[in-house]
């Protein structure tokens, strides 16, 4: 039964996830037991079979066959559509081995390295274990399919901890990776712009006015999805076939209803108003952000791919 070695891989994990937790301060058992965490959920995703994942026979396959007909690393990077992380890795792993696990293991060896990183550096306000069951039970399964996505948010997860712990070059390193991953990481400059926001104006009486106007004016980028997705087109920021999640092409777009007009008010009223008797930066931000998602739950109907 194939859950069972679900159940039994992140029980394993979560497991040496709380050893190393509990041994943090002596390093040679924490990194031993991080070791194992890390391993055992990469291996079980390495050696998977290749109907796990329909990403795995849309074009980890193709890529990783089309690499052996290049002679030159450039060339190939150049005429393959994919993002250029992913084509060097695709390339490296064909030129070493005919085996498709290969690049399967670093794909999810990276996607779990930067996960646990993330979570490491975070711990004076997190459980490693914690944190690290809820990236098995929700992140984990997903990131079997959608691996160029998966690699850049995991990226991302980490670039956003260095910008927390004003770590600026490693930051500005992880976001570079992450949209050389998956170009759609450029979206995650949207909570990171949050982020410098309330860090840097929190202790300014100004901060409630550019407060209201972020709860004002978001609504109106995803009323104007369209437009801007065909100007990032244009000006090269991505590739020809996000197209395919414009509204033209009926895999996306905006909707606006009356549910819509009366959530957005009292959203507006809600945050701003706890805003004002809160002067915390992480509920600000916590606030913004999940009034973020609520805006493009409610206006967008984006397809689960661009999701």
């Amino acid at each position: 039964n194939k859950m069972i070695e679900y159940i039994i891989t992140f029980s394993l994990a979560i497991f040496f996830s709380y050893l190393a937790d509990k041994n943090y301060h002596k390093r040679i058992l924490f990194y031993l037991f991080s070791s194992f965490a890390i391993a055992i959920p990469v291996i079980l995703a390495g050696f998977r079979d290749e109907t796990i994942g329909t990403d795995i026979n849309t074009y980890i396959i193709h890529s990783f066959e089309q690499a052996s007909n290049y002679n030159n690393l450039g060339d190939y990077v150049s005429d393959t559509n994919i993002d250029k992380i992913f084509a060097i890795l695709m390339y490296i792993s064909r030129n070493n081995s005919d085996n498709v696990a290969i690049p399967l293991l670093i794909i999810s060896l990276f996607n779990i390295l930067c996960t646990y990183i993330a979570i490491v550096k975070m711990r004076i306000y997190v459980s490693i274990p914690f944190c690290m069951t809820i990236f098995l039970f929700s992140f984990y399964n997903l990131s079997l399919n959608l691996m160029r996505q998966s690699m850049a948010l995991s990226a991302c997860l980490l670039s956003f901890v260095f910008l927390l712990r004003r770590y600026y070059y490693k930051f500005i390193i992880m976001f570079l990776l992450a949209f050389l991953c998956h170009s759609s990481s450029i979206f995650f400059l949207f909570p990171l712009l949050i982020w410098l926001h309330v860090d840097n104006k929190f202790h300014k009486l100004k901060s409630n006015k550019y407060t209201l106007l972020y709860v004002l004016f978001l609504p109106m980028i995803f009323l104007l999805y369209d437009t801007l997705l065909s100007g990032a087109v244009n000006i090269g920021i991505f590739s020809e076939k996000y197209l395919m999640y414009s509204t033209l092409e009926k895999h996306g777009g905006t909707n606006v209803s009356s549910i819509f007009v009366a959530t957005y008010v009292i959203l507006t009223i809600v945050i701003y108003t706890s805003f004002i008797r809160n002067r915390n930066k992480i509920f600000l931000y916590s606030f913004l952000i999940t009034y973020g998602i609520l805006i493009v739950g409610l206006l967008s109907n984006i397809s689960i791919w661009a999701g």
